[in-house]
């Protein structure tokens, strides 16, 4: 603050009379030595760190009605000794560090003021277990046979380990009231009115407001992230329940009709809310801080039961890799290292069960969506990928007995994303959707970029010249590709992009 804010004093303190510029004789360093030759009596000059940890108090200013109870948050001097007595480290740097655009804050702010925080107990639909803190979701792209899109692709997907083939025709006549799962066609009427969207639309306003408050000491919006937190996991009236009974539920659907065990992926995003969480630690009510470690221990707990676990570690499409993803993060979060271990073994089986020897995944690549589903799977196993370096496993350059690896995955994304997709062998509907490849892009380890690059990812930086790419997208790709600067395969440096 002195250095940068304040070039009228040598040091403001609330309250206290700030010495002009034109009466100040002595040097800074002296006027350390003799505070009291400063000529002001009110002004109380602070020696080291803590005087003015000590003098300083962070309070969450009122934002209105939306706030039932005001955040306590900790002072500054008790949050610092938090801060350095612990390591809080992030999970993915890349992504919790990335400038935060002003729109996406002032919408997240507006939600909440406008519409309440978001809690598992809004949603109209009471679970079968007559408690509305149940987390419930469907199948995203389930809908009644006979409200079904027009150019519905029926699939029933491969959990088991079987290839999922598409329905046949004689399945769709809607002869009863059966669901169907049309691929890649949200239903976004139902995804809203059950848990999926209100849980997406959780995670990243904390991580936007959360980020907000990190890059410019946003009070409000730190306010708000921690409120939010607290609703959705400690507040035990409103709270959701550290279990999944109902969730991936397909109605009038055998084995589905109330929900599957096949159901972790729906909390994919969950490490961005860890992330959020651990840059506001330091300055959480230590209530809310222990009540989100018990809720995520005991979800933890839930998720890695052996039934769960092995229908995920078995799997043969993304649902097992964004199992280990989330189980992964939450397990680095709390600190248990085992649990992290235990997966990267399962991710080996993963890379030679889902990748081929050319780098193809036929799991996703047979979807409708083929090029958003191997970028979706890419980020999970680059995420991975990057977890395990954590406890000394290094997947980057695991090869399974197979031939397959991780980097011959990316080699064969990149070829194609260098011809914007035109050289894309399978069938691809509708728009590209890009951003899991960016997210790849930044997980990615620098080194890894230096000696693997080659010229499919130093062409990347061409890619916002494209049409296909959304345009929300198009900034993102400028800013990674700036902010990387990797090195190509020949040493040289990709050109800034101005």
């Amino acid at each position: 603050r002195v250095y940068f804010f304040d070039p009228t004093c040598l040091m403001w303190i609330p309250q206290c009379a700030c010495r002009r510029r034109a009466a100040r004789r002595n040097t800074v360093s002296a006027a350390m030595n003799q505070p009291a030759a400063l000529g002001s009596s009110n002004l109380v000059l602070a020696r080291n760190v803590e005087d003015v940890l000590a003098l300083l108090n962070l309070e969450v200013p009122d934002v209105g009605s939306v706030l039932a109870q005001n955040v306590v948050l900790k002072s500054i001097d008790e949050a610092s000794q938090e801060f350095h007595s612990r390591k809080l480290p992030t999970l993915f740097h890349a992504f919790i560090s990335s400038p935060v655009p002003a729109g996406a804050v002032k919408r997240a702010k507006q939600h909440i003021m406008t519409k309440g925080f978001d809690s598992v107990t809004n949603k109209p639909v009471v679970p079968p277990s007559g408690d509305k803190r149940d987390f419930m979701t469907t199948v995203v792209y389930a809908w009644e046979c006979k409200h079904r899109p027009a150019d519905c692709t029926a699939y029933s997907g491969g959990k088991d380990g079987s290839k999922g083939e598409p329905l046949d025709e004689k399945n769709l006549r809607c002869e009863t009231d059966a669901w169907v799962i049309c691929d890649a066609q949200f239903n976004t009427k139902v995804m809203e009115a059950l848990d999926f969207r209100r849980l997406s639309r959780v995670i990243n306003n904390v991580h936007t407001l959360a980020k907000a408050w990190q890059a410019s000491g946003d009070r409000e919006a730190l306010a708000l992230a921690v409120e939010q937190l607290r609703v959705f996991f400690v507040d035990g009236k409103l709270s959701v329940l550290p279990r999944l009974l109902y969730s991936q539920v397909v109605p009038n659907t055998p084995d589905r009709s109330t929900g599957s065990l096949d159901c972790v992926i729906d909390w994919y995003e969950v490490h961005l809310l860890l992330d959020a969480v651990s840059l506001m630690q330091p300055v959480m009510p230590t209530d809310t801080v222990l009540g989100l470690q018990k809720w995520f221990a005991d979800f933890l707990k839930f998720i890695t039961k052996p039934d769960i676990k092995a229908l995920h570690d078995n799997h043969r499409i993304n649902h097992g890799t964004w199992y280990n993803v989330v189980a992964m993060s939450i397990a680095t979060w709390l600190g248990a290292t085992q649990v992290v271990k235990d997966q990267a073994e399962v991710a080996k089986d993963q890379i030679a069960r889902m990748i081929a020897v050319n780098g193809d995944m036929p799991g996703e690549t047979e979807r409708v969506q083929s090029v958003y589903y191997f970028g979706y799977t890419l980020e999970s196993f680059a995420m991975i990928a990057h977890l395990c370096m954590g406890v000394g496993v290094d997947l980057w350059n695991y090869v399974a007995p197979t031939g397959a690896s991780i980097p011959r995955a990316l080699t064969f994304a990149a070829q194609h994303l260098r011809t914007n997709f035109k050289t894309w062998p399978y069938k691809n509907k509708g728009s590209w959707m890009l951003h899991h490849y960016t997210n790849t892009l930044q997980v990615l380890p620098t080194s890894y970029l230096r000696t693997n690059s080659g010229p499919h990812w130093t062409s990347l930086a061409e890619m916002h010249e494209t049409s296909t790419l959304d345009s929300a997208w198009r900034d993102q790709w400028l800013t990674d590709i700036e902010t990387l600067q990797h090195s190509s395969a020949d040493g040289t440096r990709v050109q800034s992009l101005s």
